[in-house]
């Protein structure tokens, strides 16, 4: 045995590329189509023996591992003596195999992210006002918060609360200015492209003296400095879901490729929208499933669209079924579901600030009454107590800047979003929670 058959040549460490193991070279070779045995055609068809590998620079132990150089430069003064380094004819040959090899693997389909994409959720909970709006706003924000980790499935760390503790928590992160952002912009270098992210705020709006904000504890919230800070966001799937007072005026400032924004309420309406609680019925009891008739699918899976659409339409439906009774500042409400509600929504102590008192000739024992979305000509002409539809939803998903509202004129008229640009397009794909969008439609 000679002295090229009884060492193996090993380039130094600086010219060496990446070493394939026993089982890459057949993978490479039968994915392109090539017939390979297990022991003997190492590569493309060739024979390589123990011997002849040894002398082309290849280490062949019991279980071979194929180590390729990435040049043939010679090496470093005294390397050779120490090494055997081969002859010119090997190194060329050795150099030829890992061309090769190496114009397969270029050649094969670019291999899908080793990790799916993950969610990440900020709930952000405003200045409430009244311990009334304190307590609506918390039972949302943690409502959220337990539908995204629970039903979800969401880790605990991916979702951030602001303004309010989740359940168990020890103490509230305050909800200011400086917080939403300082988080958006940590988020902007944590999200992937395959990854969604959803933001969700509750509380009140304004567009009182300017631009639309967004109100908290300090200096309130500017939307376009909001929009600044989520530009830079990398995900493929954003979801801003503007649930506040005002919250219309807020839409052309949010709009952007690749995102989804829904709006509690239409430009120039300043109700305190109760948008939010039908939203997460919707999601929570998956009442939602199907909702905007030919625009969802009852498919066990709720879709944006869908929790849009529930929400749009049972909002106006129990707004209708609220009445002032006389003038005792009391309120007259029909049905037993829209009664329960408007107990857990408004319902206070006498004395306390923002809260409203059930009239004691409500209807809790009966259904929920059918009631015309749009109100009657003969209501308004006397307006004794009757409350008027005045949060009208919208959804802009498609970058123009123009929220599109399911209820119109009294008239509830779904977002079909069948084709690309159409409001609802995009939004009829997305899942909370889920950072792939749903095949077929419009991108």
């Amino acid at each position: 045995m000679n002295d090229l058959e009884s060492s193996t040549y090993r380039a130094p460490e600086e010219t060496r590329m990446s070493v394939l193991r026993p089982g890459d070279v057949p993978r490479v070779a039968m994915a392109c189509g090539i017939p390979i045995g297990r022991r003997r055609a190492m590569a493309c068809g060739i024979s390589v023996g123990r011997r002849r590998a040894m002398a082309c620079g290849i280490s062949v132990g019991r279980r071979p591992a194929l180590e390729i150089p990435a040049s043939t430069a010679s090496p470093a003064p005294g390397t050779a003596a120490r090494t055997g380094r081969p002859p010119p004819r090997c190194r060329r040959r050795a150099a030829g195999l890992a061309a090769l090899l190496l114009g397969f693997a270029l050649a094969l389909p670019a291999a899908e992210p080793s990790a799916a994409g993950a969610c990440h959720a900020l709930i952000a909970v405003g200045l409430p006002g009244t311990p009334v709006h304190a307590r609506r706003f918390a039972d949302w924000a943690g409502r959220f918060h337990a539908w995204f980790t629970a039903k979800a499935g969401l880790p605990t760390a991916n979702v951030t609360l602001l303004g309010t503790a989740p359940v168990g928590a020890a103490a509230p992160v305050p909800a200011t200015a400086e917080a939403i952002l300082g988080e958006v912009r940590r988020l902007a270098t944590a999200v992937r492209p395959e990854d969604q992210f959803v933001l969700v705020l509750l509380g009140h709006g304004s567009v009182v003296d300017g631009p639309p904000k967004f109100l908290l504890t300090g200096p309130d919230l500017p939307v376009a400095d909001l929009a600044v800070a989520l530009e830079p966001l990398r995900a493929g799937n954003q979801v801003v879901l503007m649930l506040t007072s005002a919250s219309g005026d807020a839409v052309s400032a949010l709009a952007h490729a690749g995102r989804a924004t829904i709006a509690a309420t239409s430009p120039g309406e300043t109700a305190e929208p109760v948008f939010a609680e039908f939203f997460l019925r919707g999601l929570e009891e998956g009442t939602a499933d199907g909702a905007g008739g030919a625009a969802g699918t009852v498919d066990g899976t709720v879709t944006l669209l869908e929790a849009f659409h529930h929400a749009a339409l049972e909002t106006p439906r129990w707004i209708r079924r609220v009445w002032r009774d006389g003038e005792n500042d009391e309120w007259l409400v029909s049905g037993r579901a829209s009664v329960a509600l408007f107990q857990a929504l408004c319902e206070a102590p006498p004395g306390s600030a923002g809260g409203r008192r059930l009239s004691p000739r409500s209807r809790a024992d009966v259904p929920d009454p059918e009631v015309p979305l749009a109100t009657p000509a003969k209501e308004l002409a006397t307006f004794a107590g009757v409350r008027v539809v005045s949060e009208h939803a919208v959804l802009e998903d498609a970058g123009t800047a123009i929220g599109a509202a399911a209820l119109q004129g009294g008239q509830f008229r779904p977002l079909a979003g069948t084709a690309p640009g159409e409001p609802g397009a995009r939004a009829r794909r997305i899942v909370l929670g889920r950072a792939t969008v749903l095949p077929g439609g419009p991108p």
